[in-house]
């Protein structure tokens, strides 16, 4: 009997039965106690939809997209001007790894799919917010497990794990592969490609050693082409985000088409000093796709996401966790992280003094208060008027992080009728050469923080005195 999931965004899912068993897992269950935008909804209130939701939407793009890579016209690429200055389209070789995906299709449709289900599985509560307040520790999570019971892991993603500088979401994604494993029968090799397909920085480490010009693998070629929908600049965990969150939000920024869009966009392995990357192959009557999806992605980070309020809102949270926050550490490790949604977080992890205070930053935004306390700089604002105000009024300010909008793809081709129209080689916003009306956006929120810093100073003696 064919298993489905009716979802406000994409109807209809057919859930198989390997996503079946994922879904029922504990570990994957919490993420419907997850917000998918963190303290969004503050601002939002519409903004209630979780990462359960999210993941099954990326699921089902996925799943339909899969069945693209099965149907490429190959013959109409055959003539590509294959040098780009020091990027060689590898169209060729390319070709020959997806018709090996085809002869066995079965298996990267799966480890595909299930990539894309898993691919938040490690956030925890209150998202990037959670990271933000640096309370996951590697130790509390990786050394925490016995590499014996790691059983289901390849030794290259144990190793990473433990020489990894920075812990976040991705990583404990990585360790929980280990149960999905050991649930579905995965084989290490399989947990590999999978791990590959869902962090960026672990598949860059394991291209030097797979995927040179002087040592190819082909089934780490179809992973890498496969990786670029799963975490790429094209993805569809942001296909599917773009369109649910504006939805929830009740704005229309982030209005696509994520399954023609998907249709559009060709993977292609890449050679530039050696070493293989993949980049995306389209036609010239796709650059309008391309042109609307950044530009309202452009539009959801500066009128959603980095939201004056929101930003604030965040923030004071953060500073306020990170008054508990060697206890929170202690709290927080591989065994309470896969169960914990945020309802428990505060709940049964916040002090009690520090649970009413956040309760005052969260019932804030339903107060009237003075517009001042929340507006955004304008960019235009020289470096010293910033200075002058930020001293005169008391604000706080808050730099907006650049937002590399575009990674892991060294280069978007655009052909039309086999000639080159328009390449555009980047990293961030400010290089998208061949996007209308795309824009570095970076710049400062401000607010005024007198209160906020009177109570937190408050809270923190509180605090003090309690622990002596």
């Amino acid at each position: 009997m064919v298993k489905l999931i009716r979802d406000s965004i994409h109807g209809d899912i057919e859930i198989s039965d390997n996503a079946a068993k994922v879904i029922k897992m504990p570990l994957f269950q919490r993420l419907r106690g997850i917000k998918q935008t963190g303290l969004l909804y503050l601002v939002y209130p519409g903004m209630q939809h979780s990462r359960f939701e999210h993941s099954l939407g990326a699921y089902c793009l996925a799943k339909r997209n899969f069945e693209n890579f099965l149907t490429i016209d190959w013959d109409r690429f055959s003539g590509i001007k294959e040098d780009i200055g020091d990027i060689s389209l590898k169209i060729g070789t390319t070709r020959k790894a997806m018709e090996k995906l085809s002869k066995d299709a079965d298996y990267w449709r799966d480890i595909f799919e299930i990539s894309a289900l898993i691919h938040d599985v490690g956030h925890g509560p209150f998202s990037h917010t959670f990271e933000d307040a640096k309370l996951l520790k590697k130790e509390n999570f990786v050394f925490a497990k016995a590499e014996e019971e790691l059983t289901h892991l390849d030794f290259t993603i144990i190793k990473f794990l433990k020489e990894s500088n920075s812990f976040k979401h991705e990583n404990i994604s990585l360790l929980y592969l280990n149960e999905i494993a050991r649930e579905l029968g995965y084989s290490k090799e399989t947990t590999q490609d999978i791990a590959m397909m869902i962090h960026p920085k672990y598949r860059k480490e394991m291209l030097i050693d797979y995927l040179t010009s002087n040592h190819f693998e082909e089934k780490r070629a179809i992973t890498l082409l496969l990786s670029i929908f799963i975490s790429g600049p094209f993805d569809v965990d942001r296909m599917d985000y773009m369109v649910r969150d504006s939805l929830m939000a009740g704005v229309n920024y982030g209005k696509i088409e994520p399954s023609r869009f998907l249709r559009s966009l060709v993977p292609v392995l890449t050679l530039r000093h050696g070493v293989f990357n993949v980049g995306i192959v389209s036609q010239i009557k796709t650059l309008h796709i391309i042109d609307h999806f950044f530009v309202n992605l452009n539009s959801l980070y500066k009128i959603l996401y980095y939201h004056p309020s929101a930003l604030r809102i965040s923030y004071e949270f953060t500073e306020a966790l990170k008054l508990q926050q060697d206890e929170l550490v202690q709290k927080t490790n591989i065994w309470t992280h896969r169960t914990l949604d945020e309802s428990e977080f505060l709940q049964k992890f916040l002090d009690a003094r520090l649970k009413k205070f956040v309760d005052e930053i969260f019932t804030r935004q339903c107060k009237a208060e003075d517009p001042k306390v929340a507006f955004e700089l304008s960019s235009l604002a020289s470096a010293e008027m910033r200075q002058t105000i930020t001293q005169k009024s008391k604000y706080v300010t808050i730099p907006i992080p650049e937002r590399e909008i575009v990674k892991d793809v060294n280069v978007i081709y655009i052909a039309e009728k086999f000639k080159l129209a328009s390449m555009g080689e980047f990293k961030n916003w400010k290089d998208l050469s061949i996007v209308a009306g795309a824009e570095n956006f970076k710049s400062d929120v401000m607010w005024r923080n007198d209160l906020f810093t009177e109570r937190l100073a408050q809270i923190k003696q509180e605090l003090m005195k309690k622990a002596s």
